[in-house]
């Protein structure tokens, strides 16, 4: 009785439509490899060793060597979002989504998808069988007042649900840049 190790085939579809949707062919998105290849999409920077790099750059960081290759990949990456420069982010949260300074760029200019693809209303995590994704696009760059609060709403969710997800182990895992989120 085998289970499939990331999505069933209705989910990983669904996940194919959300890049599609959301990212044209010749856009960067920052996804796990399979579903960027599955989408006919080019990952920024070719980032597709995840677990790599966040080693990398925890190294980094436990070494205060800003420096240091991981680092660097990680504060590029940041840059990368502030600038829009990334059509679609799926962002493996126990990885990726540890780091403040990743965190910190797409607050200040994506926003978190939540929808009906997800089980459950209020919902803004994709779950595979061993990861936690969390989905992000582009925010409009000059928000309208109530653009700007359903924008805040979204991320009241999507952190509401990590806390949820994640329980006691939450402000381990992410009190560095929840701490540092903006309150709106």
């Amino acid at each position: 009785n085998k289970k499939p190790y990331e999505l069933n085939g209705i989910q990983t579809d669904k996940m194919i439509h959300l890049v599609r949707k959301n990212s044209g062919p010749t856009d960067l998105v920052l996804t796990p490899p399979f579903y960027a290849v599955r989408a006919d999409r080019r990952i920024w920077q070719d980032y597709s060793e995840l677990f790599i790099w966040i080693f990398k750059y925890r190294h980094d960081r436990q070494n205060n060597d800003p420096h240091g290759e991981g680092w660097r990949k990680i504060l590029a990456m940041a840059q990368a979002l502030r600038e829009r420069r990334i059509a679609f982010v799926a962002l493996e949260m126990d990885q990726t989504g540890v780091a403040p300074e990743v965190m910190l760029a797409l607050r200040e200019t994506y926003i978190p998808l939540g929808g009906p693809w997800l089980p459950g209303p209020d919902r803004y995590l994709f779950f595979t069988r061993n990861t936690r994704l969390g989905l992000f696009v582009p925010a409009p760059r000059q928000d309208a007042p109530e653009a700007s609060r359903m924008r805040a709403r979204a991320w009241d969710g999507f952190l509401l649900e990590l806390q949820r997800t994640y329980g006691e182990g939450f402000a381990s895992k992410f009190g560095e840049w929840y701490a540092k989120m903006p309150k709106e």
